[in-house]
């Protein structure tokens, strides 16, 4: 056989070689194995956890993507989520809506962030970035900035108490208002004022009818 064809022989099966190593090189490893605690023990989609005392309803809450987890004892929520929040007579207080929130599976709280906005049956607002629910003392706690409005007004302030109803609340450091003042509906519904301390400014409840 002529020189030259060997060559031409040898420098062929010499390509194919790299083109078969090559190959073999740019191969797709593996995905890697999720660990078992990052994987969600239950997922559900538009549904609703609903938290009950002897009976009654305390809260209800929906999202659009729920995942628990039970190993870490707590449920994610996604995709906007709605809590309504029940009086302990079971009567509707208030709702609460927020991009994101995660519920303590053990102490049954809950975490909303996200452009947290809740409203009271009776016209009350608050917005902030976050808070937590405690069920067990039933409060609203954040401890971000919030604007609190009002029948008679609107305040600002950063941290913030208060029952789910935000019928008794408190704005722990004011920047909307230099003073305290409490503030009480009559049965004329008027409202009266006093001022007081200059540390906080603080909602006295409703009187009766």
């Amino acid at each position: 056989m002529p020189l030259e064809h060997k060559k031409g022989i040898i420098l062929a099966l010499t390509v194919t070689v790299l083109i078969v190593t090559s190959c073999a090189e740019v191969s797709i490893p593996p995905a890697p194995l999720k660990k078992s605690q990052d994987v969600p023990d239950q997922e559900l989609w538009n549904a609703t956890i609903t938290f009950t005392r002897d009976g009654i309803p305390v809260a209800v809450i929906q999202a659009g993507y729920i995942a628990k987890f039970s190993r870490r004892s707590a449920t994610y929520l996604d995709s906007g989520i709605v809590v309504d929040f029940f009086s302990k007579e079971g009567k509707h207080a208030s709702r609460l809506t927020a991009e994101k929130g995660q519920v303590d599976e053990v102490r049954k709280d809950l975490l909303a962030t996200g452009d947290v906005v809740a409203k009271t049956d009776s016209g009350a607002t608050l917005k902030t970035p976050a808070l937590r629910w405690d069920n067990r003392s039933r409060q609203i706690i954040s401890d971000a900035e919030v604007i609190v409005t009002t029948a008679t007004d609107t305040l600002y302030g950063i941290g913030f108490v208060s029952d789910e109803n935000l019928e008794n609340w408190e704005i722990q450091k004011p920047t909307g208002r230099s003073f305290r003042t409490w503030e009480r509906r009559t049965s004329q519904d008027s409202v009266v004022t006093e001022r007081t301390r200059s540390d906080s400014i603080v909602r006295a409840p409703e009187s009766e009818p």
